[in-house]
């Protein structure tokens, strides 16, 4: 399947904004790699799913902000994805969770959060050590 038709099946919102070719055109040559992809912002986890699908050898790590989209997911016996409660425009947050210990070396970082400029630029300045070199960090919207 392709990565549009895993994010059809999952029914994301990434579709109707027209991200899931661009993605896979970046993200292809990763799909079979034991990669750690860090989503932030979960909602109902479609896109988490999405991408736990789409690499299925792979790490999916959602931070959201909100405790009630946290869920706890054994996704189809995968058990790659890992929901953690964090409002990562915090320094604070981030810490108390370990986010910088636990995934030192990220290949991906999508920013699909609060989608306001001082939380992403927030964002970005504490989880950026955390990419590796060559990474990619992409903020949504």
């Amino acid at each position: 399947m392709t990565l549009e038709q895993i994010a059809i099946k999952h029914k994301t919102q990434k579709v109707p904004h027209g991200y899931m070719p661009i993605y896979e055109r970046h993200f292809e040559s990763m799909r079979d790699e034991k990669i750690i992809l860090i989503e932030i912002g979960v909602a109902e986890g479609a896109s988490v799913r999405t991408w736990a699908d789409y690499f299925s050898k792979g790490k999916i790590i959602g931070l959201e902000k909100y405790g009630d989209n946290v869920v706890n997911f054994d996704y189809d016996g995968q058990g790659n994805v890992l929901v953690i409660e964090c409002d990562v425009s915090s320094e604070r947050e981030i810490d108390r969770v370990g986010i910088k210990e636990r995934f030192p070396q990220v290949d991906i970082i999508i920013d699909d959060g609060s989608h306001w400029a001082y939380e992403q630029l927030n964002a970005f300045k504490f989880l950026w050590d955390n990419l590796k070199p060559g990474g990619w960090y992409v903020i949504e919207d």
